[in-house]
């Protein structure tokens, strides 16, 4: 049971009785709701994503120079498949 701070009063909720209160909202709040919890949740994903890559970042440091390496090999494929799909 969560406990909620409400204006100073201390309410214990269930999450049954947390989705039956948003279910009684109108339409309009419903969806701003939803919107914060969305954002919370991208919020959160998004964060855990930075740090996945943050410690890959440091467990395989990579040089700027071996990244312009890496950029010109895919630009110059790209090119190339480009190159043999229009000569078809």
């Amino acid at each position: 049971m969560a406990q909620v701070l409400l204006d100073g009063v201390r309410v214990e909720l269930t999450p049954d009785q947390i989705i039956a209160a948003v279910r009684q909202l109108p339409a309009r709040e419903r969806e701003r709701v939803r919107r914060e919890l969305d954002t919370q949740q991208w919020r959160r994903e998004f964060e855990q994503l930075l740090a996945r890559v943050q410690a890959r970042a440091t467990k395989y440091p990579i040089s700027e120079t071996q990244v312009s390496e890496e950029v010109r090999i895919v630009r110059a494929q790209r090119r190339a498949k480009r190159l043999a799909q229009s000569s078809r």
